[in-house]
């Protein structure tokens, strides 16, 4: 267990080296996962034995804090898909020393067969269920799924998971969001966040 803490923590110094963007699209929903919810996430994945000589796919990457953290794991590959130029020119900057492919396209077109999907989605705060169709999608094309919602919408999520396969474990996390845009009051404003870990086909 000792070991395993040193990694993580690791893991986490490692990516809060990473560059941030100058601007966040409300319309996507952007805000950077932080450092220790996204190694917290994808090293649960890992101990789980879903990243390390796996196939990985994280779906609106963002930044690339995920992508990066799953290959500083050990993933076999990362692929990271983002529509917005912005983010993945940053993406681009922070992936460019590591084993990740980055796509650019809408979360419909995206296809093929994966062992393990990351993400952060949209929560649906500015647009209702913005979460869904990155939830069907991994479904869809992986076996396992580690993402983070806001737990206020943890029952609906439920039977949506529910539907795709078997919710192994959730997992409670305290997120800070950072005052970004306008209608933001607070410096910064701590949500109750979990990540649900989900095997994509029933028992």
């Amino acid at each position: 267990m000792k070991n395993q803490t040193v990694d993580l923590k690791h893991i986490s110094m490692a990516l809060s080296r990473l560059k941030k963007p100058d601007f966040y699209s409300i319309q996507y929903e952007q805000y950077i996962t932080s450092p220790d919810i996204a190694a917290r996430m994808v090293y649960e994945a890992f101990l789980d034995g879903f990243i390390s000589g796996k196939s990985v796919v994280d779906l609106g990457c963002g930044n690339g804090i995920l992508s990066v953290a799953a290959a500083l794991l050990g993933a076999k590959s990362v692929s990271a898909y983002e529509i917005d130029d912005e983010m993945l020119r940053v993406a681009a900057e922070n992936t460019g020393t590591y084993h990740v492919q980055l796509y650019q396209t809408d979360i419909s077109e995206i296809s093929g067969h994966f062992d393990t999907v990351i993400m952060n989605p949209p929560w649906g705060a500015y647009k209702t269920h913005a979460d869904l169709p990155f939830i069907e999608k991994a479904g869809q094309v992986a076996d396992h799924i580690y993402s983070i919602h806001n737990s206020i919408t943890e029952e609906f999520l439920d039977k949506i998971y529910g539907k795709i396969g078997f919710v192994r474990k959730k997992i409670l996390v305290s997120i800070d969001v950072p005052q970004i845009y306008s209608h933001h009051t607070k410096k910064s404003v701590a949500v109750s966040g979990i990540i649900y870990c989900v095997d994509a086909e029933k028992p």
